[in-house]
């Protein structure tokens, strides 16, 4: 399924149950000068460097929300097309707007693979469709590549994504990557994979899988950032949503 929608005034999702949260910086002093990563709940976000602390901090926590009301409507295992649609409304309604989109089974030729080279060629596919409008966009599978790889090498940020976007057997988690212009619009390439496995689930990203035993969805978005919309409209409703506990499921680190 593929399909691009057009812009229409969000509305606010319901109400979710929110687990615990708390950020943590894995630099002694991060700055907005150079390119970070940021683990929010089961997604990996990358942003490059100079975007604004308050655009990261907005993209993160619409993300956040959006995958809890997801994650308390559907089973994303069981579920995981109705999950990815539910996750994608929800972010439309926060104030992005989603330029393209597509869900879609995925069928891998080689015999073994590993997540993390699956998500970013589903975000060079999704760039590829969208880079001749915003030539800015041709970076973040770059900016997602070095995140994923400089999230390889902090056990903390692993071990909260690992908790949060695997299942007994099976998961579903998100890569992406921002970039921002220098008219400041603010763009996303969102990758998502939905998997099952008959196996007991030990690890996602980082790991060889056998390609016969996993079953594997994808979804692909190219996502713009209304920040003015965002600012008036959802982020008190979103910071009171998440509370002060949201900050357990977010944790940075420099790219």
């Amino acid at each position: 399924m593929d399909d691009t929608l057009n812009w229409r005034a969000p509305r606010m999702a319901a109400p979710a149950v929110m687990n615990d949260i708390n950020t943590y910086v894995l630099d002694d002093a991060p700055t907005s000068s150079q390119a970070q990563g940021s683990v929010a709940g089961k997604g990996v976000i990358s942003f490059v460097a100079g975007m604004s602390e308050q655009n990261k901090e907005d993209i993160k926590n619409s993300f956040l929300f959006a995958s809890l009301v997801a994650d308390k409507q559907f089973h994303s295992e069981a579920d995981g097309e109705k999950w990815y649609a539910q996750f994608m409304a929800v972010m439309q309604n926060c104030g992005w707007l989603i330029a393209k989109r597509s869900y879609e089974k995925l069928s891998i030729q080689q015999r073994s693979f590993k997540m993390d080279n699956v998500i970013i060629d589903a975000l060079a596919t999704v760039v590829g469709s969208a880079a001749g409008a915003v030539p800015a966009a041709v970076v973040l599978p770059k900016l997602a590549q070095d995140g994923l790889s400089a999230l390889a090498r902090n056990p903390g940020p692993v071990s909260l994504f690992e908790s949060k976007s695997r299942g007994l057997k099976g998961g579903t988690f998100s890569v992406g990557a921002c970039t921002e212009s220098s008219d400041q619009e603010v763009v996303m390439a969102l990758g998502t994979i939905n998997y099952t496995t008959p196996h007991k689930n030990t690890k996602v990203l980082f790991w060889e899988y056998d390609s016969s035993s996993v079953e594997l969805y994808s979804g692909q978005a190219f996502l713009v950032f209304n920040q003015k919309y965002y600012a008036d409209f959802s982020r008190q409703a979103i910071l009171q949503k998440l509370g002060d506990r949201a900050r357990s499921l977010i944790a940075d680190y420099d790219i």
